[in-house]
């Protein structure tokens, strides 16, 4: 491999060991920008929707009259060589035959000891999504628990939630029936449009249209969202911005903002803002940055916004996580799917972006869950949902609360009453486990991997750009 001066190298032991180097993710004004590695879908892999309903192929169900006896109803069944699951006695038996189910159905609708007969359907857990993207793509969400969350609630009732960010799509088939009027920041007299994505994309983890037979399933399966945009289609804001977009979203009824974006620099004009929004009982969540080291990143990094590092789906944090003491949870912000601008997809694809990357699209996940709180407690202050969360949260990392996923991996289902499950394994902070504190790599060097989840990072430095064999033995 071709490497630059100050290469990082990255040595992990997740299930089987691998190498691989450090892909490096910028953002203007702080935004987790969509990373490199992010493509569109193809439209020519979407799964053709289903014709109909599904059914058993050899069974129907048959309701007898009430006046049919015994013998009518045997002889029924012998007419069409039918096996009923239980005694002919009952008014409904499930009946199996030597013909297709369809065929069945008919034969047994025209003898007149049948009063009602049907296709036996197929059912299944109703909070178990049809999105045709949810199965493969977002196989992240189960290791948050959220699909068994849904099975406790699938609401976010009245608790609306603000996505201040690059605006949004909307005329997005996703989102359809999810957005509330808006505010655009730069220019009041017009829509909060996104030319950018990434507001698009994070609107979608949130609240794209749940179990709708489209793309993506949103983690607040419900909800409503008011798009600000607060982020130009650059990825460009100020505080000015922000503090307009969180004083307007107050203003029309937010009790969620999520806020993707960030930057160095305590403001405390801002931060006079965030406690405003608090004092009326608005929950802020906020990415906690994509620089990999530990200098606090703001707006997350203030103690009343509840901060957001990154995972891979299996809950290794990833490189460019911004960690220390102002991280509060961690989510799955590594290779994500959600909704994107139909503008930016090109001809053959459907507006959908896979490969997604940063803590951008972890906060989102978590905004979504402390949604469904919200609705289930509504009494709740912001305080008490944002202990909720971490209270619940899996431990991850150093044991107890780490620089790293703060409480811990965030558990949908823990947070709205689930019972608890195991903790990630241990994956304690050594010399070299951030790429802030990668070891210079000269020649040949040996580690040790103790637990899964490991990770150490090692460091080429050249003066000129070269190319670097790597053996992992």
């Amino acid at each position: 491999m071709s490497v630059r001066p100050a290469q990082l190298l990255r040595l992990g032991l997740p299930a089987a060991m691998v190498a691989a180097t450090l892909v490096a993710v910028t953002g203007s004004s702080g935004t987790a920008e969509v990373s490199a590695g992010t493509r569109p879908f193809p439209a020519n892999l979407r799964p053709e929707r289903a014709s109909g309903p599904a059914y058993d192929a050899k069974s129907v169900i048959v309701q007898f009259k009430p006046t049919a006896t015994t013998s009518a109803r045997k002889a029924a069944l012998s007419r069409v060589r039918g096996t009923p699951d239980v005694s002919v006695t009952s008014d409904v038996v499930t009946v199996t035959g030597d013909v297709p189910a369809a065929e069945l159905l008919k034969k047994v609708n025209a003898d007149p000891a049948v009063e009602l007969a049907s296709l036996n359907y197929l059912r299944r857990k109703s909070a178990t999504p049809n999105d045709w993207l949810y199965r493969n793509y977002q196989k992240y969400l189960p290791y948050v628990r959220v699909n068994q969350a849904w099975d406790l609630t699938r609401s976010a009732g009245s608790q609306t939630v603000a996505v201040l960010d690059t605006g949004v799509d909307a005329g997005h088939p996703d989102l359809a029936g999810h957005l509330l009027p808006g505010y655009n920041t730069f220019n009041t007299a017009l829509p909060p449009n996104d030319g950018d994505g990434h507001g698009t994309s994070v609107t979608g983890i949130i609240a794209a249209g749940t179990s709708n037979t489209i793309g993506i399933a949103g983690v607040a399966w419900n909800a409503k969202v008011r798009p600000v945009k607060v982020l130009d289609d650059n990825g460009n804001g100020s505080d000015a911005n922000v503090i307009n977009g969180i004083n307007w979203a107050v203003r029309n009824g937010a009790r969620v903002i999520n806020m993707s974006l960030g930057g160095d620099g305590d403001n405390p004009v801002l931060h006079t803002a965030i406690k405003n929004a608090v004092a009326k009982g608005v929950v802020l969540v906020a990415a906690s940055g994509n620089t990999g080291v530990s200098a606090p990143h703001y707006p997350a990094a203030y103690p009343e916004v509840l901060s957001v590092g990154a995972t891979s789906w299996y809950g290794a944090l990833t490189e460019f996580s911004t960690y220390g003491d102002t991280v509060d949870i961690a989510a799955p912000g590594f290779d994500i799917t959600s909704t994107a601008p139909r503008a930016k997809t090109p001809a053959g694809y459907d507006p959908y972006w896979l490969g997604l990357s940063g803590t951008s699209f972890s906060s989102p996940i978590v905004a979504g869950v402390a949604a469904l709180v919200r609705n289930k407690w509504p009494s709740f202050t912001p305080a008490q949902v944002m202990a909720r969360l971490k209270a619940t949260a899996r431990d991850a990392g150093p044991r107890g609360i780490d620089p790293y996923y703060g409480a811990g991996m965030l558990d949908a289902y823990a947070a709205l009453g689930g019972k608890w499950t195991t903790d990630f394994p241990v994956a304690g902070a050594d010399g070299n486990d951030q790429p802030s504190r990668a070891v210079a790599l000269t020649s040949s060097a040996s580690s040790t991997f103790g637990v899964e989840g490991d990770v150490d990072w090692y460091r080429v430095d050249s003066p000129a750009a070269r190319n670097l064999a790597v053996s992992l033995t």
